[in-house]
């Protein structure tokens, strides 16, 4: 199945404004749960179908 990734504006904006490593990141990371969106080891208990990223500081 192939999936698409859509900004809100308001996420959009913020987007703009994060540094470029920051932004890199999260672009490689989004990138890699497009191919498989759903890992178990990361869902969040509370919430169905919601999943946690983490990224190095």
């Amino acid at each position: 199945m192939t999936y698409k990734l859509e900004f809100v504006p308001s996420a959009f904006k913020e987007w703009g404004k994060l540094g470029h490593t920051l932004r890199e990141q999260i672009k490689k990371k989004l990138g890699e749960r497009l191919q498989a969106p759903r890992v178990q080891a990361d869902a969040l208990r509370e919430l169905p179908n919601h999943y946690k990223i983490k990224f190095k500081a």
